[in-house]
């Protein structure tokens, strides 16, 4: 649980805000439902979350911070994945329209963890070569 105190517009009164510690936001077109798991075993039932839905994310085990999430019409699982550090990836959907799944997780600093789904788009994933003497190539499937 967050805990944020601010100080009322009197200096005599203070707002105390709890609000849970993951909040998961779907900006995806499509359905979703997510779950926890540890050590690779599902922790409770999946939870769905909307298309545009923000809903709250109760973790049991913080310290691993771990969960899978899938389409809600097909239930095929994708990778699981961390919600610890900030970061940006993708995870793999293994559904023709809508292949690869975007997932950003954020931190507050101040325990907040906000996980964020979205569509992919065209460039949303850089590259960034950072090897002084090696270069990289790549292409799309289609292109070999």
């Amino acid at each position: 649980i967050c805990v944020d105190v601010e100080t009322g517009p009197s200096s005599l009164v203070k707002i105390i805000e709890f609000s849970p510690s993951v909040v998961i936001i779907n900006k995806s077109i499509i359905a979703i439902e997510i779950v926890e798991t540890v050590s690779d075993k599902e922790q409770d039932q999946w939870v769905s979350v909307y298309p545009e839905q923000t809903i709250p994310f109760w973790p049991r085990n913080m310290k691993d911070g771990v969960m899978r999430v899938c389409y809600t019409f097909n239930h095929v699982k994708s990778s699981p994945f961390t919600i610890t550090p900030t970061y940006r990836t993708l995870l793999q959907m293994d559904y023709e329209e809508h292949p690869v799944l975007c997932v950003e997780v954020t931190t507050n600093g101040q325990g907040r963890i906000t996980v964020i789904f979205e569509d992919y788009e065209a460039n949303d994933t850089p590259l960034a070569n950072c090897e002084q003497t090696d270069s990289v190539s790549f292409c799309e499937i289609d292109d070999l």
